[in-house]
């Protein structure tokens, strides 16, 4: 009877340590996710508030003409 109760606690342990596993390979995954766009969002900025010169759409007032 120990014995079988012993079994069912080790499969409980196992599937608990798959899940914590799979949990953290999604925080992994979601981590990279946060970096990626974090990367995005600074290359989207940097593009937008370049010089207008830079951009090629100055107006003549901006070029001082």
């Amino acid at each position: 009877m120990l014995f079988i109760i012993q079994i069912k606690l080790f499969l409980i342990l196992i599937l608990l340590i798959i899940i914590k596993i799979k949990i953290f390979i999604i925080q992994i995954i979601l981590f990279f996710i946060v970096i990626l766009l974090i990367i995005v969002k600074i290359k989207i900025f940097k593009i937008l508030h370049q010089d207008p010169i830079e951009l090629g759409h100055a107006r003549p007032i901006e070029l001082g003409i």
